[in-house]
């Protein structure tokens, strides 16, 4: 990402998130947050600054000490605003995150953070992930949506054979594919869609692994390893040391030190995988394949558990899958989703 050639590859990829994700129309007003504090960032700030400035804009360069006055600014944006978000971390503008804040306001967010974790050589797959891939998404969804929403079982299949089982039916379906008009933004990169069991305790069997996060939001390639799970619990792995220190976290979030299975989450974008990784565990978790959270917490699905009930860690697990079926239909087969 350093020559003229791959600066004007990044812009055309910005500019169809802003014009066909957003769908922006020329009197809409814009607000770009960025800082410079990574090459990443200051390569996707110049990038946005480009185009913002076809539409009625501002651009504010981040300084930690204007935290408070920007939070004030943005809990008053009008409806129907758009604002960018570049992070080489995460602003800290406000308690809770800042995107979720805004679209209570009524506007569309796009945000980028953790930019610091994208390493130097990861930076060509960073850029091609960005690629508008929204046919491909929805091609993909229309086709696996309706089977997994009927589905008595799911069998996601490893590459030395594991099978893990899920025994439906399954909660509700959400998509990360860029409908920014219906989610009001996104973090990107984006390509996924989502459930979870309705009945966490019905999935049985072995995963191979082949990546997870630090403690500091790292994604960690490893050769593959197993975990075994019993009626939505991992009962043993043979991962190493450093995947424990995960385990251990987790086992602190209840009394009995469960380490639950929740989320079934199917990555759809191509660009990213185990071959092309990148380092930050949010933006992986995009990857063309299948991951599935670990922890009591979820976002989305949150009411399905007692308020009493402490959710406190989500975190990615990235599967080293080979196929995936649904009721015996193979939906997805050595790196790719049926029928492309």
């Amino acid at each position: 990402m350093n020559t003229d050639s791959d600066h004007f590859v990044l812009v055309d990829h910005l500019r169809k998130i802003l014009t066909h994700n957003v769908r922006l129309s020329l009197d809409t007003e814009v607000i770009l947050v960025y800082d410079e504090e990574c090459s990443l960032s200051t390569k996707l700030a110049q990038g946005y600054k480009e185009i913002v400035k076809d539409y009625p804009h501002r651009i504010i360069k981040f300084e930690s000490s204007m935290g408070e006055e920007l939070k004030k600014e943005f809990l008053n944006v009008s409806k129907g605003i758009t604002v960018i978000l570049v992070q080489t971390t995460s602003f800290r503008i406000s308690e809770y995150r800042i995107r979720l804040d805004l679209n209570n306001q009524g506007a569309f967010v796009i945000e980028h953070s953790h930019l610091n974790l994208i390493k130097p050589e990861e930076e060509e797959t960073y850029l091609k992930c960005l690629t508008y891939d929204h046919e491909r998404y929805k091609t993909i969804c229309d086709h696996v949506s309706p089977l997994l929403r009927k589905a008595a079982r799911v069998e996601v299949v490893s590459f030395d054979g594991s099978v893990m089982r899920y025994d439906g039916p399954f909660d509700e379906i959400y998509y990360n594919i860029g409908d920014i008009q219906k989610t009001l933004g996104s973090f990107y990169p984006i390509g996924e869609f989502f459930t979870e069991l309705l009945d966490l305790k019905k999935v049985n069997g072995t995963f191979q692994i082949y990546a997870y996060p630090s403690m500091h939001h790292e994604t960690i390639i490893e050769t593959p390893f197993h975990i075994h799970v019993q009626e939505g619990s991992i009962v043993s792995h043979d991962g190493p040391p450093r995947f424990e220190e995960i385990m251990d976290l987790i086992q602190t979030e209840n009394s009995d030190r469960r380490v639950p299975l929740r989320e079934m989450g199917f990555g759809l974008n191509r660009f990213i995988g185990k071959k092309r990784p990148l380092g930050y565990v949010g933006s992986h978790e995009r990857q063309l394949g299948f991951h599935v959270s670990l922890g009591l917490k979820h976002g989305i699905y949150r009411k399905k558990l007692p308020h009493s009930v402490q959710q406190r860690f989500h975190i990615d697990l990235f599967i080293d899958v080979m196929k995936i079926l649904i009721d015996g239909v193979i939906v997805f087969e050595n790196g790719e989703y049926k029928p492309f």
